[in-house]
């Protein structure tokens, strides 16, 4: 019953799929079948995501259009006044970084300054 189920209502297109690798669908299933489940092997670091939003709210009560503001293309003194503001706000220096599309080696110094 469960055959005849499958058969009936597949959504795949053999030939289609067959024909997107040169071996056919036979290809197609040993590549598919040698992907699979290694797509989340990556380890990452976690991350706190609750600093990213406080940012924001910090940037606008500073004056930051963030809706016009580009981080990529500010100048790098005013980079250094919100990078000092949000680090005595106590946001890590990681997280600041990558808010203001900072490269990864501007380092932020022991007291908290920009450098």
């Amino acid at each position: 019953m469960t055959d005849k189920i499958i058969s009936m209502h597949n959504f795949i297109d053999y030939n289609a799929v067959g024909q997107l690798y040169k071996g056919g669908i036979e290809t197609a299933v040993k590549v598919i079948s040698a992907n699979s489940g290694s797509e989340h092997d990556i380890p990452e670091d976690y991350e706190d995501y609750k600093a990213y939003p406080k940012m924001m709210k910090l940037a606008v009560e500073l004056g930051i259009n963030l809706r016009s503001c580009n981080f990529e293309t500010l100048q790098p003194e005013d980079k250094a006044i919100l990078a000092e503001r949000f680090s005595y706000a106590g946001f890590p220096a990681k997280q600041i970084r990558k808010f203001l599309h900072m490269a990864r080696g501007t380092q932020l110094t022991e007291n908290q300054h920009y450098k």
